[in-house]
């Protein structure tokens, strides 16, 4: 607690296990309450959630990706169980503090600041060699000054917290990120997050391409890489506490979300998805999860359609980035 605001962290999960227990010991170094939302883990996540003293376990009963369900969830939840001032983090499991941040004077001026204030904060990638990171000059949006407004966000990529027009940029608290140190994992990730959006239509395709093709990972980092400061893991580490190397494997639950989907749908639906770099028949028996469809591999005039418009569509937003353009859905 800062004073007499509560730091609440509001954290959606499921089958997060390589990471779970070192994200609440860590994060129980600054917050009051951390309530974490299971989406039907089938591993020990919630056995981990139940041995940490300022977690609280929740249920998250939707079986469907939704971003702003499990959202409302949180934040419903928060106001209900924490009365008094609350100061909301909206972070996931892979989203740890930095040692540094901590300790950190300006939480101090964070808890002053006025109710409805959006809190963003720095967030750099930290790559699989576990000795770089990406140091993105983007601020993202993690905390929230509680002022009980109602939260509206949308079923996929969605702000994790209510609208407001009163915005403050940390400038010495960050999170490091962990989504790249499981380079295996990642792409799974990014194919499935391509296969959902598919189903939905909830993008376009150059906006998938965008997000979730391999060669725009490498274009969004580009010229960003830097050597990771001992400061930032340096404390952890002493701990006993390593978060620079974690294993990675393609049985995972995203590889298995896309093997449903494939039993589901088919795999003509997504031919023209950057998702075909993979052997999903080999998925299928390294995940155990069964494939009931035949898979019909993209012909080759679509993997060259689908190659050639991915590395135009780089080169195009690589001469945005040099006149400082955005690209837009």
């Amino acid at each position: 607690m800062i004073g007499d605001v509560s730091i609440v962290v509001l954290t959606p999960v499921k089958n997060e296990e390589w990471v779970m227990d070192k994200f609440l010991r860590i994060t129980s170094l600054f917050a009051d309450y951390i309530l974490v939302a299971d989406q039907f883990s089938n591993d020990s996540t919630v056995s981990i959630i139940n041995s940490h003293p300022k977690a609280v376990y929740i249920k998250n009963e939707n079986s469907e990706y939704d971003e702003e369900f499990r959202q409302r969830l949180l934040i419903s939840k928060a106001r209900e169980l924490i009365t008094g001032k609350r100061l909301l983090l909206a972070l996931d499991a892979d989203e740890l503090i930095t040692a540094d941040s901590i300790e950190s004077a300006e939480w101090n001026k964070i808890s002053k600041l006025p109710a409805g204030t959006r809190l963003y904060f720095k967030k750099p990638d930290l790559l699989p060699d576990g000795k770089t990171y990406v140091d993105y000059p983007d601020y993202f949006l993690l905390g929230y000054i509680d002022d009980g407004a109602t939260h509206a966000g949308t079923k996929f990529h969605s702000p994790r917290l209510p609208a407001s027009d009163k915005k403050y940029e940390s400038e010495t608290i960050q999170f490091l990120h962990l989504a790249l140190i499981r380079d295996l994992e990642y792409n799974a990730r990014q194919r499935l997050y391509a296969v959902l959006e598919n189903i939905n239509q909830s993008s376009s395709l150059r906006f998938r391409y965008r997000k979730y093709a391999r060669k725009m990972l490498a274009l969004r980092y580009k010229g960003l890489v830097k050597p990771l400061p001992e400061q930032w893991v340096g404390t952890f580490r002493e701990s006993g506490i390593e978060i620079t190397k974690f294993p990675s494997s393609e049985n995972n639950i995203y590889n298995s979300r896309i093997i449903e989907m494939f039993n589901e749908y088919g795999t003509r639906k997504f031919w023209f998805d950057d998702i075909w770099y993979v052997d999903y028949i080999e998925i299928s028996r390294i995940t155990g999860k069964q494939l009931n469809v035949q898979v019909n591999y993209p012909p080759v005039y679509i993997s060259f359609f689908r190659k050639l418009a991915i590395s135009l569509y780089a080169g195009i937003l690589q001469l945005k980035k040099i006149n400082g353009q955005k690209d837009t859905k």
